[in-house]
């Protein structure tokens, strides 16, 4: 298994990781210091016993036990507000900087279709999705903020316009051992295949913060998790594999508490996972730590969002 990047700073994927962290109202009040963390255990473990049939808010367990006055529990409610609001215009903001809107790549994504090894009819199209990681998605063909991916397409296409590039032919040629395998073992294959590349961050490989190889620069040089996912795309497509059925993915792991990013190959049996973590392929329902944030091929790209509960969810704090 390949370790994850230890160090984001200056990244996109580090930024909009920095905003989806939002702090608790208990969390508030020690970073404000008006209480200790010994306090808030106190009050958390007094919320916990609470027999109430709904628990209390940890806002009013402190006003309670006077650990704090009601000054400083409406500082903190005021603060933590503002910065909720702030982080969702911050991700916003960030989402559009980093892929600020440039000239479109005309017929960018036509080098991966005139390298295509097998004719485009092992595998039909796909009409819709499950949801991916259980979550929601809505779909916009509008690709234009997608700067990083629109000019590694066109690096791409020039490149692929090179007579006899011997790097393409090496790709070409360890990819056709894969003609003709079901679309399971087409994605093992190219998964293990990739794998074996060395992983190495951009800011060490390339001087920059956030850099979206091509397949070619990859196969060469290795990369970080998007390059991973790019040349396993780029592969799956010259095997012909559709491109409804093909998506990259940026997602949130929960258990490292950093973005990543994986491929999805939407199969017969579901969407399958295609990572630079994990030596085998997986269905997506088996993975419980990822939380997709935006997934894209070159037809549109989806945004996704966590599913309506049925059911209110008790959260430990006072502002309403």
């Amino acid at each position: 298994m390949r370790e994850m990047e230890k160090s984001q700073k200056g990244t996109f994927l580090q930024r909009l990781h920095l905003v989806l962290q939002k702090k608790r109202l208990g969390e508030l009040l020690v970073d404000q210091g008006a209480i200790d963390a010994h306090d808030l255990r106190r009050a958390l473990k007094a919320q916990q016993e609470c027999t109430d049939a709904k628990k209390k808010p940890i806002g009013k367990i402190l006003l309670k036990y006077k650990m704090i006055n009601p000054l400083q529990l409406w500082r903190a409610i005021v603060t933590q507000i503002t910065a909720r609001f702030l982080a969702s215009l911050v991700a916003f903001a960030l989402y559009f900087s980093a892929m600020a809107i440039a000239p479109k790549v005309a017929h960018a994504g036509d080098a991966i279709q005139s390298i295509r090894l097998v004719a485009n009819n092992q595998f039909s199209g796909i009409d819709s999705y499950p949801r991916l990681f259980g979550n929601t998605e809505r779909r916009s063909s509008d690709l234009s903020a997608f700067t990083k991916w629109s000019r590694m397409l066109s690096r791409f296409s020039a490149v692929m316009a090179q007579d006899n590039n011997p790097s393409l032919e090496k790709l070409k040629t360890q990819v056709s051992a894969f003609k003709g395998m079901s679309l399971r073992e087409m994605a093992a294959n190219v998964n293990s295949m990739m794998n074996s590349k060395r992983y190495i961050e951009d800011k060490d490989l390339w001087g920059q913060s956030d850099y979206w190889a091509t397949p070619i620069e990859f196969m060469r040089n290795g990369g970080d998790c998007e390059d991973f996912a790019i040349a396993k795309y780029t592969a799956l497509k010259m095997l012909g594999v559709p491109e409804e059925r093909l998506r990259i993915a940026i997602v949130q792991d929960e258990q490292k508490r950093v973005p990543h990013a994986v491929l999805i190959v939407y199969s017969d049996e579901g969407a399958l996972v295609l990572d630079n973590q994990s030596k085998v392929v997986k269905k997506a329902e088996q993975i419980g730590h990822y939380r997709p944030i935006f997934s894209i091929n070159q037809q549109a790209w989806w945004l996704h969002g966590k599913l309506q509960q049925t059911k209110p969810t008790i959260v430990a704090s006072a502002a309403r």
